[in-house]
């Protein structure tokens, strides 16, 4: 009886490790996704933001990794940030970011203000998605569509945000969050773009 008992308990230890291990597979798009993002070099995102007060904030965002970003914004809160380095600079000025911008380029590590913030998943689409992955996110597959002059499948992100990956070189084409507070298209992957520190 004893032996049986064992037998059984094993047999559902068995099956919780299995249910727990294919539970936490990834999709094929999704690990070629992560895989292009974690390669990925550089890109511009165009973002529109909204408020549930109906003020606009438009931005523009250049990324080179390692690490160089210019971040664009006009609307309810303009300004023009320029990161090289750990050298920060905000209208020209030397500055600090105070932890409010992610860094695109750094994976396994979590960054706080990606965890609640659709303006900075969608700025750091790199980073978030790498995020999503460490922490077995919910991927939904959603329909295949254009995203301008491209197709791209959207995937649902823990009922979080929708993004459109491409199917062939697998990276993001756009972003929404679930409320429509944020949306984000994103160009000129892995081209030439150049980031310098503000002319003195």
């Amino acid at each position: 009886m004893t032996l049986k008992l064992l037998g059984t308990a094993a047999a559902l230890v068995l099956l919780i490790v299995l249910g727990v291990f294919y539970s936490f597979r990834l999709d094929p798009e999704i690990a070629q996704a992560n895989e292009a993002l974690h390669a990925a070099r550089s890109w511009r995102v165009s973002l529109e933001m909204h408020s549930a007060n109906g003020a606009g904030l438009w931005g523009k965002v250049a990324v080179v990794c390692p690490d160089r970003e210019d971040l664009a914004l006009t609307g309810a809160q303009a300004g023009h940030t320029i990161r090289v380095g750990d050298q920060w600079w905000t209208d020209g000025l030397p500055s600090s970011d105070k932890g409010y911008t992610p860094n695109p380029c750094l994976f396994g590590k979590d960054q706080p203000v990606l965890f609640g913030s659709p303006v900075a998943k969608a700025m750091a689409i790199t980073a978030e998605f790498d995020r999503a992955v460490r922490h077995h996110a919910s991927f939904s597959r959603g329909l295949q569509r254009n995203a301008g002059e491209k197709a791209c499948r959207e995937w649902t992100v823990d009922d979080s945000y929708t993004v459109c990956l491409d199917p062939y070189d697998h990276l993001p084409r756009d972003f929404k969050a679930r409320d429509g507070s944020v949306v984000a298209r994103f160009t000129d992957w892995n081209q030439e773009i150049i980031i310098d520190p503000p002319a003195r």
